[in-house]
């Protein structure tokens, strides 16, 4: 069973840091410093894709106002800006999972290096330092652990797959985040769902499957959203398939990859 909301799409060690500078609240005169977070110690493979979201817990009693993301910057270790996504119309940030891909102006996959997404709100910043790592590489760099909240705030940033990555071979971390974003209807009939179910695995699902529409049109089509997190080392194959529940003919399309997660 999915979980609809709207959909709003982009395309294009943890430290806290408070700025000088004052927000105010809508519940009373205080006023709070803008939020700067910054997050460190993610690793993805060259040309992997990376999903944003900020969640909100309901005891963020220093910011009353509601959030809205104003912009998401890719950024290199000299600070050059490799790309760009303003909204011409802020977005709530309830609603707001960016994506960005690390691939430089020409679409060609970023070089071996450091850098930085920053995710720009009326709170204030969150960064995710990141670094592009052959995947060779990614058995000698430990487990992920970077978290932080502040105000309730938190950002969670994720390997993100579609259905343009049939039959993929990722690489993740021991404490990575996967996002299976796959377009679909379901006023057809059809969903996705991820056909294989393991007793013990390796990469285990977060949350409940989420189905965001395009438009409140009815009949739009959208996106179902699935939220992983490696656990164990392994390697754990998925299938996820595009069908009608209630029938037992094949999948119309089949998404399978594999993750070895170390």
């Amino acid at each position: 069973m999915t979980k609809k909301l709207p959909r709003i799409a982009l395309v294009s060690s943890c430290l806290l840091l408070v700025a000088a500078s004052g927000l105010a609240l809508s519940s009373s005169s205080q006023v709070v410093p803008p939020i700067e977070v910054r997050l460190s110690g993610f690793a993805m493979e060259p040309g992997a894709t990376v999903a944003l979201e900020l969640f909100r817990s309901g005891d963020s009693a220093c910011l009353d106002e509601s959030i809205a993301v104003d912009e998401v910057q890719l950024v290199n270790a000299d600070g050059s800006m490799m790309s760009v996504a303003r909204y011409e119309t802020p977005v709530d940030a309830v609603l707001w999972i960016g994506a960005v891909p690390l691939v430089d102006a020409f679409g060609l996959a970023l070089a071996p290096g450091s850098y930085e997404i920053r995710v720009e709100t009326s709170a204030g910043e969150f960064v995710a330092a990141l670094d592009v790592v052959p995947t060779a590489q990614f058995a000698e760099l430990g487990h992920s652990t970077a978290e932080a909240t502040v105000c309730g705030i938190s950002l969670h940033v994720y390997r993100l797959l579609t259905n343009l990555d049939l039959g993929a071979q990722i690489v993740l971390r021991t404490g990575d985040r996967l996002m299976v974003q796959l377009a679909g209807n379901p006023t057809t009939g059809y969903s996705w769902t991820n056909m294989l179910v393991y007793e013990y695995a390796v990469v285990r699902e977060t949350q409940e499957a989420e189905y965001r529409s395009d438009s409140t049109l009815i009949g739009a089509g959208g996106l179902f959203v699935f939220r992983y997190q490696a656990v164990n080392a392994g390697i754990q194959d998925f299938l996820f398939g595009y069908a009608r529940p209630w029938e037992t003919v094949a999948p119309i399309e089949t998404l399978p990859f594999s993750a070895s997660v170390y």
